[in-house]
């Protein structure tokens, strides 16, 4: 559902979609959302904000948003909610430093498949990645309003602030680019 559709009408092909993804700082993102209403042209844009995290600050956060349309979506595999599978820890999950020789001998799930530096997931991590997949997927190929969009999408996460020409400054950037 895409709020305050009515005050600023529907997404124009050139109109900038703002993605966020948010975890559980809803101080950082109450300071993001501060700034965010300060940019100039922002009232063309469609903030989307993407949760990981259930957190009743953080989801009400948005409901205040009054200076352009905005809508949330929801991470459905997130850590909260599987925390002792994947994406979560596992109990049989390698420890990150275990080592490849003591990960066979233990017989834990992810024994083959250490990274480069012989490190084991960390959930809270590959969580994040996971989350940042996930959502670009869901806007670019799922979400009606934006599945065929030509206009710009910009991410940022909750610990960002942007400056007032924050959109114009993208879009110069953009327009140099071509």
């Amino acid at each position: 559902e895409i709020h305050n559709l009515l005050n600023f009408g529907p997404l124009a092909p050139d109109d900038p979609v703002i993605l966020v993804q948010v975890h559980d700082r809803w101080h950082y993102l109450q300071h993001l959302l501060e700034s965010l209403s300060r940019a100039q042209g922002i009232e063309k844009a469609l903030l989307i904000i993407s949760h990981d995290y259930y957190d009743s600050h953080v989801d009400l956060l948005p409901t205040t948003i009054s200076f352009c349309k905005v809508m949330q979506i929801f991470f459905p595999y997130s850590t909260q909610l599987f925390p002792n599978q994947f994406p979560g820890r596992d109990p049989m999950d390698c420890a990150r430093d275990i080592g490849k020789e003591r990960a066979f001998q233990v017989k834990c799930l992810n024994a083959k498949y250490s990274d480069s530096y012989g490190h084991y997931r960390e959930s809270e991590f590959t969580q994040i990645k996971h989350h940042w997949w996930w959502k670009i997927n869901v806007v670019m190929d799922t979400l009606n309003v934006t599945r065929s969009h030509q206009g710009p999408v910009l991410l940022l996460e909750e610990d960002y602030y942007v400056a007032p020409d924050y959109l114009s400054a993208a879009r110069q950037l953009l327009d140099n680019k071509q």
